[in-house]
């Protein structure tokens, strides 16, 4: 086990204060995060999760690493427990969901697990901790990244498996936590950063999936999405050039008129001016029937790895927040225009150590009592870095 590191993220109390083009003469609204807490854990893996692990109703966070995963406690305010370590035996892992997947009211833990080639289960108590890991499947593959969703709408959470060499699985669940393989789908590109979302409108939520493999010269390029037939069963769907290794995806409604939008954190140098070019990241706009337009692109930092979405400055238009990795890691938010466009990259919180190969989603949820979403993720090793949001909403 690695010893923790007394040294975490820079103390920020305000950080970067981001400009919205305004179209009228009022003052632009402002957004802007403080660095509340960084949090101690005992190593460097972190593979972040959020979910309310002990049912106070407030969200916590779950750290994934090599000896086991840390559980913080979130107390409502934006502020957080000391770590609590759950041992596990050595692992190294890609993909991990939370969800009630035994259905006792209790948030569970599933994790794919590279070195022993399992999907392990562990049950939650309802208070923070969690029993020994059972075994879901075995796959003898490399797992590279898990989703969940009731797929087959029976009332009951299923596993989306995406897995080296094309191939994604889907594991049904029963509601008492077994599960059983019954769909295999040959992928056009190795997959990962698995999003569960209903894209088409139909009710039955269908699947997106990234792709991602860094020893690939010059790398991957497709967002692949998966439409469910209603009964669980999926089917490859328009694929998405996306540009050099699409890691990580979220669909959400970016443009204002209800229909999911896409959008994934890609590779693809996009030219900020003439002597300086920066990574990007492809916004698609939804049709509302599960295809796509073309995609734009948008300049996000050095490597972008992770993008999630969420409205930050309170305006009604969803904006992206995107983990930047590299020599260390920055994050950084793009403003929505509420049309479907977005401003430049703004840098708020930035950090050393983070280890290059981890793919952890960058994390979005209200930490607090404010209703204005905040930003988790990984930092240092041995920290957690927590970005609050204290963004005042605009009068009106």
């Amino acid at each position: 086990m690695l010893p923790s590191r007394r040294r975490g993220l820079a103390a920020l109390a305000v950080a970067v204060t981001v400009l919205l083009p305004s179209t009228n003469a009022q003052a632009a609204p402002r957004v802007s995060f403080v660095q509340k807490q960084v949090l101690a854990n005992p190593s460097h893996d972190d593979y972040l999760l959020a979910a309310d692990v002990d049912a106070d109703g407030n969200l916590d966070v779950v750290s994934v690493l090599y000896e086991g995963f840390s559980v913080i406690l979130g107390d409502g305010t934006g502020r957080f427990g000391p770590p609590k370590l759950r041992d596990i035996e050595p692992q190294l892992t890609f993909g991990a969901v939370t969800g009630d997947v035994d259905e006792d009211g209790r948030i569970d833990i599933v994790l794919a697990d590279v070195l022993s080639k399992d999907v392990l289960l562990y049950r939650g108590d309802g208070h923070g901790g969690f029993g020994q890991g059972a075994v879901v499947t075995s796959t003898g593959g490399i797992e590279l990244d898990l989703g969940i969703g009731d797929l087959d709408i029976d009332g009951h959470l299923d596993l989306i498996l995406t897995q080296s060499y094309r191939r994604l699985d889907v594991l049904r669940g029963a509601g008492d936590g077994s599960f059983r393989r019954t769909d295999q789908v040959t992928l056009s590109e190795t997959a990962n950063g698995v999003v569960v979302k209903d894209i088409n409108g139909d009710g039955a939520p269908d699947v997106a999936v990234g792709s991602f493999f860094p020893q690939s010269n010059p790398g991957p390029t497709l967002v692949q999405v998966l439409m469910n037939d209603g009964t669980g069963d999926l089917s490859l769907g328009q694929p998405l050039e996306a540009g050099r290794n699409p890691a990580s995806v979220a669909v959400g409604d970016l443009n204002g008129d209800g229909t999911p939008d896409l959008v994934a954190a890609s590779r693809t140098k996009t030219k900020v001016r003439s002597d300086l070019t920066r990574s990007s990241v492809a916004v698609f706009l939804g049709t509302g029937d599960g295809t796509f337009g073309p995609a734009s692109f948008y300049a996000a930092g050095r490597r972008p790895s992770s993008v999630a979405i969420a409205d930050f400055d309170s305006n009604g238009a969803n904006d992206l927040v995107v983990l930047d990795n590299v020599e260390g890691f920055t994050v950084n938010i793009l403003l929505g225009n509420g049309a479907g466009a977005f401003g430049g990259p703004q840098p708020f919180l930035t950090g050393g150590g983070f280890y290059q190969y981890v793919q952890s989603p960058v994390l979005v949820g209200r930490f607090n009592a404010d209703r204005q979403p905040d930003i988790v993720v990984p930092s240092e090793p041995g920290y957690v870095g927590v970005g609050i949001n204290s963004t005042h909403r605009p009068a009106g």
